[in-house]
């Protein structure tokens, strides 16, 4: 289920290196039975704009081909939980990680996976 956004205040100064930020959601509409206990981890996903993405994938020598094929993570790779599961590169950029983000983005582990899947942008 999804919770909704209720309010939200920064935790940190502007200038502060890592963001951390205050959120109060509304759970109310989660499914019956879906009871959340103090300690339990909520993920807050990302929604990038797809033009962003659309302008990015090349620029990390993604081809237009390659961003909606599955990645093929290497053996003994452990990919951080957000970037699990059947993953394209466009999918990553769209969804899993905050493109938006220079504190937290990009990842080691997500751009040596776009690199190892990924081809110069120039290559034919």
């Amino acid at each position: 289920g999804r919770a909704g956004w209720q309010s939200g205040a920064a935790a940190t100064a502007a200038a502060a290196v890592r963001r951390v930020l205050h959120l109060e959601l509304d759970v109310s509409a989660l499914p019956a039975g879906c009871a959340l206990e103090p300690g339990d981890a909520l993920a807050v996903v990302p929604q990038n704009d797809p033009t962003d993405v659309k302008e990015l994938l090349p620029q990390l020598g993604v081809r237009a081909k390659q961003a909606d094929t599955p990645l093929q993570l290497p053996d003994g790779f452990d990919a951080p939980m957000h970037l699990g599961g059947e993953l394209t590169p466009r999918t990553a950029l769209l969804e899993r990680v905050d493109i938006g983000s220079t504190s937290s983005w990009p990842s080691p582990a997500l751009l040596r996976l776009l690199l190892k899947h990924g081809e110069p942008a120039n290559a034919d």
